[in-house]
């Protein structure tokens, strides 16, 4: 009976070996997907840099060039002026939309606030009937 005994727990000690061997192999696979999957959260985040970047810097930026008038008409909407809140600065400021035909515009930014955190947000820009710019903005 001692025999037996000796081969149940060498044959338990070999089963556990195994098991801890696979778990091992689990455990090196796992964190090569997470390393597979870190990475390709990098080249996306960096891509999608990229192409910020490059509509920021387009020609076809027209908010960009008009970036005064889009802080100077932040700081007039309603909801800021009674806070007493303006923006300093734009980031990111990109033309979403812009329709010369039906004098529309849409920009995207990050508005860098002189109270507060910023907001990331678009303002539209559109004539009303009877010619008078109205504009309106929708935070993220």
């Amino acid at each position: 009976m001692a025999w037996y005994n000796a081969r149940a727990c060498e044959q338990a000690a070999r089963e556990q070996a195994a098991a801890q061997l696979q778990a091992q192999k689990d455990a090196a696979e796992a964190a090569k997907r997470q390393a597979a999957q870190r990475e390709q959260q990098r080249v996306a985040r960096a891509e999608a840099e990229a192409a910020q970047r490059k509509a920021e810097e387009s020609p076809n930026n027209i908010c960009r060039r008009l970036a005064r008038m889009l802080l100077s008409d932040f700081g007039d909407l309603p909801t800021m002026k009674e806070r007493d809140i303006e923006a300093v600065d734009i980031e990111h400021l990109v033309t979403v939309r812009y329709d010369a035909d039906h004098s529309v515009m849409v920009c995207h930014g990050r508005f860098v606030l002189n109270r507060g955190p910023a907001l990331n947000g678009t303002m539209t820009f559109k004539l009303n009937i009877a010619g008078d710019m109205i504009y309106s903005w929708v935070t993220d």
